[in-house]
């Protein structure tokens, strides 16, 4: 009984479960704001069932996450005999052509999801997955741009399901936060070529123009852009989000080596999405879908401690003493 759960609980960790919630989260927030926005009403993802709209974001945005982690692992199987051989592919727990499939069925599905929220929604999915190809086969080597591309499919990962004006600022803020969390990542696991001036100009000039085509594609600064009124006191719940983020960082990375505090940033930065989600709804009012989105983040994240407890007991079985 233990083979079959092991096989599980690799393939789970082949596509990085314990990071898919804030994919997760990034598109339950574009579907629950689609719904509370007039400018999005006759959006596919705005006439459908509320269940409906969530399950297929679900499927998306897990679709899209595993095929670029699945992908991730094939390609780097020889760099990870060597130095991770506890990861999913070197131990055994999941063959190469299992993850082979693993990275093809879950594109399939994204793709074949996102054609239920409409055509817009299918060609960004369609552009999201070549960015993260684009990563994997090549972007990643080069710190500058690689970061960048991360950024910019956090940022299409949100737009999916709806391109109104109302989804620029948290699609922005994605993008940042993303590149701040693998920068960060990158210099603490001390990866090679490290992140040089070269390299930080790249990401500067490369989000400066990303910011500026994200602003000027849509009225997001003008009045009326967001629904609800939104006052300068509701607009400390992003802000706060921001703050409360690099403090709970701060504090669980501090004192501890450097491979453990990027794991633990790479997963809160991956939860934080879901909790900047929760802020924009509390900045226009919307209750609840902030319970919605609360109730994703504690939920996933018990889910996620109890996986981790489960792949340990069945990795690392507890022995006992005559």
């Amino acid at each position: 009984m233990a083979r079959p759960l092991v096989r599980l609980l690799g393939t789970l960790q082949l596509v990085r479960f314990s990071l898919a919630l804030g994919a997760i989260g990034d598109l339950w927030f574009a579907v629950l704001l689609a719904r509370a926005d007039p400018a999005a009403s006759t959006l596919p993802v705005a006439t459908m069932g509320l269940g409906e709209a969530l399950a297929i974001a679900t499927l998306v945005a897990t679709g899209l996450f595993a095929f670029g982690t699945s992908l991730n692992d094939v390609l780097d199987v020889r760099h990870d005999s060597a130095f991770s051989p506890e990861r999913p592919i070197p131990s055994g727990r999941v063959r190469s052509g299992q993850a082979v499939i693993v990275a093809i069925g879950a594109l399939m599905t994204a793709v074949s999801c996102a054609v239920l929220f409409g055509r817009d929604a299918l060609l960004t999915t369609v552009a999201v997955a070549a960015l993260i190809l684009f990563f994997n086969a090549a972007g990643r080597y080069f710190p500058g741009v690689g970061l960048l591309t991360v950024g910019l499919v956090h940022a299409g990962h949100m737009l999916i399901p709806d391109q109104t004006p109302a989804l620029t600022l948290p699609a922005w803020l994605a993008m940042v936060h993303a590149i701040m969390v693998r920068a960060t990542v990158y210099r603490l696991e001390e990866k090679r070529p490290p992140i040089g001036p070269a390299a930080v100009l790249a990401v500067t000039v490369g989000l400066a123009v990303a910011t500026g085509l994200l602003l000027s594609r849509s009225r997001a600064l003008e009045p009326g852009a967001w629904p609800g009124e939104i006052s300068a006191t509701s607009a400390l719940w992003p802000i706060g989000a921001i703050v409360l983020f690099i403090i709970v960082a701060r504090l669980k990375t501090r004192g501890i080596p450097p491979g453990a505090a990027a794991e633990k940033l790479l997963r809160y930065g991956s939860l934080w999405q879901v909790v900047y989600g929760v802020s924009w709804m509390a900045m226009i009012g919307q209750w609840r879908a902030a319970g919605w989105l609360l109730m994703l983040a504690v939920g996933g994240f018990a889910v996620l401690l109890l996986l981790r407890e489960a792949l340990s007991l069945v990795l690392r079985p507890p022995t006992y003493r005559a």
